[in-house]
């Protein structure tokens, strides 16, 4: 025992040797026990003397086994209370030190410390054999063994022939008593983190400075070489100002895991590193890591803090390595040109292949940046539309111009970013329809009165049923844009999302397979499963936001193609706002501002349509509701007798806007003045766009389906269904609006499924100057037609409307008045889009799904339930057509058929959950037989639940008219065929 143990008592020494043997037989089987945490297990009492038997036996090991022996200054580190103990313990063993008064190692005069840490010890030093100021690194040998130093020394020799004037120079690589240590070219103007300490660099400093970083690193990755550590206290400066790049994953890459615990091996670093060096599920390192840390240096250089200023090291680790974006607010502040912004935050993205593609391609943008060029938001994009001449006030002056600047676009198949949103190719858009997409232009000579039969539309038709060879929409009710090129459409009844790349032309599948379900969570969107998808919004960093409505959920995909569920369940409960993730029912709409990733940022905003709520979520903080209907001081609750409330949201300058589906308003929130109604009149609108001026744009269903607002004045602009259509006889509607930042319209139409754009300069011509007051010519054309109306075949479309909003809409089409019993209820739904139906044949259809009577009394529809049906009105409830009249062949029927098709079902007695539950009920309780023909086989597992009595006649016409199915009688053996009626849908 040493003098330490002298007074301790047998029992205290009797367990001090206990830990003696254990610590000793983990270095024997190279257990990671540390003397730290055998300290950290012993009384206080026997810790002194304890220490001194623990690195005694440390140091034996070591010399025995010829590792490396830590250098004494690391234990002065770890254990500065024991300083006299290790002293002694290296006497003890006999390991020489650096001669205290002279303090030379092979040749270098060690001159001052200049920094320590977990990784070793830095010193000024002369070297004596070239007279000259260097830098010694002598690196701690805690974390080195066999084949480790092996790899190091290696490694070493490829970095030593380095040679780039900002990479700090490597002159020589040694080992003093198996102690390995690096000598270094000596930087004497101190570092970045110094600079930074004094707050953020000027513009011209820190383009200047980045330019030089980015070259350096550039001739690094030419090397095949990946920095790994990039960060101000490696970045340093010669006397002259010199940048020189320092520590270049060195040390990184050639200790063991057990070194990254140390005190200084990361500290500070996790702002500078990217996701994937942090967490291994999102890729592994790489030259885009290297781009990353660029990225965060130039946004501390440039806002004087890390963009997750003010977190935990701990916490900053957990933002870093999850799926939300890196915050990027601050670069929006402060003067700090658009150009410069979007440089740092094209580095900082969270996946690698969104980042620059090279440092080199980095280091392009920036030399064109300090030229005064355009940068190239896009690879191959800006550029091709401006030329490498262009200067950046050119550059201003086409934004201006938006239209002209659309005709001037070279595109090129070659030019689609790599890497964003993965997704299936489905074909591209026909030449002539790229063409005019390039050009910007519609019709040219189209009547501004938008009253005579020979109009041209202003509107530009890009997809519908015949663009694409067996591609076609089917009720498209989302849009949403993304860096003025990828346009990201809702494929609801399809219950898919297609990209539409505006540059090339390319359309591709991103998500859902067609399956009207809910997976895929944590995997390819491609693979996952929606249900009725809607309302679509990108934030700022690419994110795709989904309203993925009947799976009452919002999901995410991020531009990897990766999706999940933000919140929501599958399923459609009470509007609960205790949990972070509630229930949400039908979301009709979501809303991101600008700063929705940062922390305390604004989060985001759901549209809980059928809880009649705004909801709002808030990074890690949990959702609450900031709008109730029911709320006291909402002056339209009165006005809801039937509509959800809300339909659509937008977020722009510290305002919420709304649309109330309803009261046909448009409406803002703001948390100061509440409440304040921008707009009113609105037939039934459907979404809400806002445009670079602060312009708000309405859909509505009548034939005025587009209206600009000014929300200053409530002023209001109009564009008619001819104007957009050309077509005064047919009632289209608009269910989706994008603009993007010239002013270029996008818009889809369930009327024909299709996707069609007005460029900005046919918008801005045709829009003539309204007042509010002016909305009511909305509905005057549909009082005059109620007769005709009825027998006029229309392609009616609908996805999933509540009985209410159902009847409330297809009575206003038709022109008549709506007269609903109070307290009726129904939880029933239509889905059906572009089917050709008479207006009395809708209004059978709808009646009976809601599980009403109805009746045409003069202009009014009266709508009732069958029991209360007579007391409002004496005219015969509306009937379905004879199904009989329905079927080509139906005269071959057995008459034990047609005595089988006029009887009651109690279907409630079925429980039929499936059209093939349905058809297998039937049979067992009639002498119909069904065959499902190949195209009608997807349709077995539509749900088809009914729950009380009905004719079957009623039933089967109804799937004929509202489900687009075909029935033709078969003999040998009787059977009805079922199959899908061949249209430009299917």
């Amino acid at each position: 025992m040493t003098s330490t143990s002298h007074d301790l008592s047998l029992d205290d020494l009797i367990v001090l040797d206990g830990l003696a043997v254990q610590f000793e037989k983990a270095l024997s089987k190279a257990d990671p026990t540390n003397i730290e945490s055998v300290l950290a297990s012993a009384p206080d009492h026997i810790k002194t003397a304890l220490f001194s038997e623990l690195i005694a036996l440390e140091l034996s090991y070591r010399r025995r086994t010829h590792h490396a022996t830590p250098l004494q200054q690391s234990y002065y580190t770890r254990f500065p209370q024991y300083k006299d103990i290790i002293d002694e313990a290296y006497s003890e063993q006999g390991i020489p030190q650096p001669d205290k008064t002279e303090r030379v190692i092979d040749g270098y005069l060690l001159q001052r410390q200049l920094g320590r840490g977990g990784m070793g010890v830095v010193y000024q030093a002369l070297d004596l054999h070239l007279n000259r100021t260097v830098a010694l690194k002598m690196l701690s040998a805690d974390c080195i063994s066999g084949e480790q130093l092996s790899r190091f020394q290696t490694e070493s020799r490829v970095l030593a022939k380095l040679d780039h004037h900002n990479v700090l120079k490597i002159h020589a690589v040694g080992y003093w008593h198996d102690q390995p240590y690096l000598v270094l070219e000596y930087a004497d103007g101190g570092s970045l983190a110094d600079r930074l300490a004094q707050g953020p660099l000027g513009l011209q400093d820190t383009l200047q400075l980045m330019t030089a970083l980015v070259d350096a690193v550039t001739f690094l990755h030419e090397q095949t070489l990946i920095h790994r550590d990039l960060k101000p206290s490696n970045i340093l400066f010669t006397q002259d100002g010199t940048v020189k790049i320092a520590d270049f994953g060195l040390v990184r890459d050639s200790f063991s895991d057990a070194c990254h615990t140390h005190a200084d091996s990361q500290l500070g670093t996790p702002a500078y590193m990217a996701p994937e060096q942090l967490n291994a599920d999102m890729g592994v390192a790489s030259p885009a890591s290297d781009i990353f840390s660029l990225g965060a240096i130039m946004h501390h250089m440039l806002t004087g803090t890390v963009p997750y200023a003010g977190l935990a090291v701990s916490d900053m680790v957990s933002a870093l390595s999850s799926q939300r974006p890196v915050p990027v607010q601050h670069l929006q502040q402060g003067g700090i040109p658009a150009s410069f912004a979007r440089i740092c935050r094209r580095c900082l993205k969270k996946e690698p292949a969104q980042r620059y593609p090279s440092a080199a391609a980095l280091s392009a943008d920036l030399q064109r940046l300090q030229q005064g060029l355009r940068i190239s938001p896009l690879p191959l994009f800006w550029q091709s539309v401006l030329g490498q001449s262009r200067k950046l006030a050119a550059t201003v002056a086409v934004f201006v111009l938006g239209a002209v600047l659309m005709a001037s676009f070279q595109y090129s198949a070659t030019d689609t970013e790599p890497g964003f949103m993965s997704s299936e190719r489905l074909g591209r858009l026909p030449p002539e329809t790229l063409a005019l997409l390039r050009e910007g232009t519609a019709v040219e000579n189209a009547s501004v009165d938008n009253t005579s039969t020979e109009n041209s539309p202003l509107a530009m038709t890009l997809l519908d049923g015949n663009t694409l060879p067996g591609v076609s929409l089917k009720a498209p009710l989302g849009l949403a844009l993304h860096d003025e090129r990828y346009l990201a459409i809702a494929d609801t009844l399809n219950n898919r999302i297609l990209l539409l790349d505006l540059q090339s032309g390319e359309l591709s599948r991103l998500a859902g397979n067609g399956d009207a379900s809910y997976a895929g969570d944590g995997g390819p969107a491609i693979n996952s499963t929606l249900n009725t998808p809607g309302a679509l919004t990108f934030d700022p960093d690419g994110n795709l936001y989904v309203a993925d409505r009947r799976n009452h959920t919002i999901r995410v995909i991020d531009p990897t193609g990766t999706i999940q569920t933000l919140t929501g369940f599958n399923g459609c409960l009470a509007p609960t706002t205790l949990s972070s993730r509630p229930y949400l029912c039908h979301p009709t709409d979501i809303a991101t501002p600008d700063n929705m990733a940062t922390p305390g940022g604004q989060g985001y905003y759901v549209a809980d349509g059928f809880h009649q709520r705004i909801r709002h979520q808030q990074n890690n903080v949990v959702m609450t509701t900031i709008l109730d209907a029911s709320e006291a001081g909402y002056d339209a609750v009165e006005a809801r007798p039937f509509a959800p409330f809300p339909r659509a949201i937008e977020y722009s300058d510290g305002r919420l806007y709304f649309l109330d589906a309803s009261a046909g308003t448009l409406n803002a929130l703001d948390e100061q003045d509440g409440i304040e109604q921008i707009a009113s009149g609105f037939f039934h609108p459907t979404a809400l766009a806002i445009d670079h001026n602060g312009y708000l744009y309405v859909s509505d269903a009548s034939n005025v389906p587009i209206t600009r607002v000014n929300p200053a004045n409530g002023h209001t602009t109009m564009l008619t269904a001819t104007a957009l259509f050309g077509d005064p006889d047919q009632a289209y509607s608009v269910d989706s609006l994008a603009i993007d930042s010239t002013g270029n319209l996008f818009f889809t139409s369930l009327t024909d499924n299709s996707l069609r754009m007005v460029p900005s300069a046919q918008l801005t011509r045709w829009l003539s100057e309204t007042t509010a007051d002016d909305l009511s010519p909305r509905l005057a054309r549909h009082t005059d037609r109620v007769s005709d109306s009825l027998s006029e075949i229309t392609a009616f479309s609908y996805v999933g409307f509540p009985y209410q909003l159902l009847m409330t809409d297809i009575t206003a089409r038709l022109g008549f008045d709506l007269i609903m019993e109070n307290g009726f209820d129904s939880d029933s739904r239509i889905n059906l889009t572009n089917y050709p139906l008479t207006g009395r044949d809708m209004l059978a259809v709808s009646c009976f799904f809601i599980g009403a009577q109805c009746g045409i009394e003069g202009n009014r529809l009266i709508v009732a339930s069958p029991e209360q049906y007579d007391n409002f009105t004496g005219v015969p409830p509306l009937s379905l057509p004879d199904i009989v009249t329905r079927i080509e062949n139906a005269s071959a029927l057995p008459e034990t058929w047609r005595e089988a098709l006029r009887r009651t079902y109690d279907m409630s007695r079925s429980d039929s959950r499936t059209f093939g539950e349905f058809l297998a009920f039937i049979e067992q309780e009639s002498v119909i037989e069904f065959e499902l023909n190949a195209s009608a086989e997807e349709f077995r597992n539509a749900s088809y639940h009914l729950e009380h009595e009905y004719r079957l006649s009623d039933l089967l016409v109804t799937m004929i008219l509202a489900r687009d199915i075909s029935f033709h009688f078969v003999a040998n053996p009787d059977r009805l065929q079922i199959g899908y009626q061949p249209n430009n849908n299917d």
